[in-house]
Formats: structure tokens, sequence, C-alpha cells
């Protein structure tokens, strides 16, 4: 009730907010990039001031409990807080032991939970080879199996396609339908309108810093340069995983913009890797700018 947060030499992020939640209500906060979503998120979970110094008022309030004081593991015995940073909450090496790192009652929950957000395939899979939509959902069910009695959930559709927001919309079915009570931290609801109960709007406070006008640089006539190319790429993650790109073959000009587009899992963020230099390929070549 009340809340304000500002960081050390900066101006209020949040200011006066008061809000709740009942159990088996989804509540939606929206707003856009920089209004304080992602702080409203470290101010609930505890990682503000536990972790990162900021000056907080007001009260933050667990059925009647007020949380001042408490620890960031105290208040996970309550409160499940799946971060916009979601990879710093995967702890396991693979899929089915980060699972089971935040297990509370049956093991019979994982194969549930492994159905229900689309991973049974990739169970054994390690963490790191997942791509960010699939990490995004396991951190979701991790934080399903640990059953806290409120869920906030920080920028949930980022990173999804529409089957990912699909699922997301069932998850948040399924919490109220257990009496959870969960808020979404969102820039918009695409996808949730259907199981969104209320909507607060958080208010972006204006910037004193003035409008700069940006030139657009022009498109690429058909005369220039090849400057990415994959040559009949393969890559699978170790010898006995089915190769994540087959056969890529495509090339990039110079001012040119390129849209690559697949559902979570097809290997968007693999062939990305491949054009930094983060991942070589099992067989075939990719060229960046003559290399």
């Amino acid at each position: 009730m009340g809340l304000s947060c500002r960081y050390p030499d900066s101006g209020w992020i949040l200011k006066d907010l008061s809000f709740y939640v009942k159990a088996g209500e989804a509540l939606a906060i929206l707003g856009p990039s920089g209004s304080g979503k992602t702080t409203l998120a470290y101010c609930i979970s505890g990682i503000i001031p536990n972790r990162i110094s900021a000056e907080l008022r007001g009260s933050i309030k667990v059925d009647g409990e007020d949380l001042s004081g408490s620890s960031i593991r105290e208040r996970m015995d309550s409160i499940g807080i799946v971060l916009q940073n979601y990879e710093l909450q995967i702890f396991g090496l693979t899929v089915e032991e980060d699972l089971e790192i935040s297990l509370r009652g049956d093991r019979g929950n994982i194969e549930w939970i492994l159905e229900f957000f689309g991973l049974e395939k990739y169970r054994d899979y390690y963490t790191h080879e997942l791509s960010g939509g699939l990490k995004h959902r396991l951190v979701i069910a991790s934080m399903m199996l640990s059953d806290p009695e409120y869920v906030v959930m920080d920028d949930p559709l980022a990173n999804l396609d529409w089957n990912g927001r699909r699922i997301i919309a069932k998850t948040v079915e399924s919490l109220k339908r257990d009496g959870k009570g969960i808020v979404v931290l969102t820039r918009k609801l695409r996808g949730l309108e259907d199981v969104i109960d209320r909507v607060i709007h958080l208010r972006q406070y204006e910037s004193n810093e003035m409008l700069r006008e940006v030139k657009i640089p022009r498109m690429c006539d058909g005369n220039c340069e090849h400057i990415i190319e994959f040559r009949g790429v393969y890559f699978k993650y170790n010898k006995d995983r089915d190769y994540v790109l087959k056969d890529i073959r495509l090339s990039i000009r110079k001012g040119e913009v390129f849209a690559i587009m697949g559902p979570n899992g097809s290997g968007k963020t693999t062939l990305m890797k491949h054009i930094n230099g983060l991942l070589k390929p099992s067989r075939g070549s990719v060229i960046v700018k003559g290399i």
C-alpha cells in the first residue's frame, strides 16, 4: 500500500502505488518499458532492498502480514516470482533436474508439468541447449511446482510465439482454479485477455529529455554485397540429439532486413549464435563479411 521506490541518485520509479489481488484472481499491471514494472517485481520479491539498494516507502502485505524486513527466502514460501531476466532462475543442469529442484509434493507432478508446458521431449536436454522461449516456459513450470500462494510474472509473454502465449494463458487459468492470486506485469495483454480479471495501468513519469529526430538508413537497392551467408549448415548440440539446424542456406545483403520466423524451439536462437560465433556448425559453413 502506498508503495514508492527510487534508486540512489534517481527520481521516483514508483510513486504511491496501491493495489490488491485476491485468491483465485488474475491482476494485470500494464505499462510501457521504463514505467517500473520490473522494479515492482523486485520490491515484491525482496530483491529490493535485500540485493539491490533502493529507498522504499509504504508496505507490501501478504494475507495481512507486512513483508517489510523479510528476506527473499522467507517471501518465496508464499510468493512465486518469474523475473524478466528468467535465465537467472534456471539452476538445474538438465530440464528434469531443474524441475526437481523446485518440486514440492508428488513426483508425478513433474510428468504432468512436462506435458502441460510441452517440454516432454526436452526432459533430458541440458538447459543451455534450450531456446529462449523454452527456457522461459521451464522457469514458469518450475515456479508452478514450488506451489506458492501468490504468483508474480514479469513480462511473461516475452520471447514466446502464439503457442507459448496459449500455454501462459492456460497456466494463469490453472493457477486461478487452484486459488492462487496472480499478478502479471506486461506491456500488452495480447493472448491473455480472456484470463485476466482486472487491469491497472502504470503511468510512465515524464522525462525532461527532448525528442530527437532519427534518420532512417535507406534499404539496399539490390546491388549490395553479401555480408552473411549460410552454406549447407547442420548443427546439433551433441551426437545423441537430432539436428537443430539442417541444411540451412541463406544469404543476407548489406542494408537488407531479413526476417527469420519460427515457433519456440525451432532453432532461431541457435542460428543467431552461429552468426555471432558462439556456436560452430557441425557441417557446412557460416561466412560473415567474407570470413
